[in-house]
């Protein structure tokens, strides 16, 4: 995936790749369902994230968790490091809460009746949005492309 990381008016696009999914039963009862990924090599920050929307059987209860361990590339100039010693935790850390805030967000939808959003959208040839609402910035074409096979 190619995720972009928005900071002040830059975008930065990091490569990550799917590192597993997971979908078990623990007891019978609880379901575990979610993804992780990890950074490639060259990215802004080195690790990976792990996300899990867990189901308690016996309450009916239903957690949304992102569980992660990143920190700035040891490859990064000077001045992108200090902007992530200064910046990079509390940028993460907003991105995480605004990621339950929209879970919640759409699960109350849900259990309204009202629609939730369709599944992400193509657009520009095979390029993939996601979430479906998000838009191009038209400023995108202008962006330094750096390639990193990871």
């Amino acid at each position: 995936m190619l995720l972009q990381a928005r900071f002040y008016g830059l975008r930065f696009y990091c490569g990550v790749r799917i590192t597993g999914v997971v979908d078990e039963m623990c007891g019978g009862m609880d379901h575990f369902w979610g993804w992780a990924y990890g950074a490639l090599d060259g990215d802004l920050e080195r690790g990976k994230v792990i996300y899990e929307v867990v189901e308690y059987g016996l309450s009916g209860v239903v957690e949304f968790v992102a569980a992660c361990h990143f920190r700035g590339a040891s490859s990064l100039g000077p001045v992108t490091s200090l902007g992530w010693w200064l910046f990079g935790c509390r940028a993460q850390l907003r991105f995480y809460r605004r990621c339950g805030e929209r879970m919640r967000c759409l699960v109350e939808r849900a259990l309204r009746g009202e629609a939730v959003l369709a599944g992400p959208a193509v657009r520009a040839g095979s390029l993939v949005y996601a979430p479906s609402d998000v838009r191009a910035c038209r400023l995108d074409a202008l962006a330094v492309h750096r390639v990193f096979p990871g």
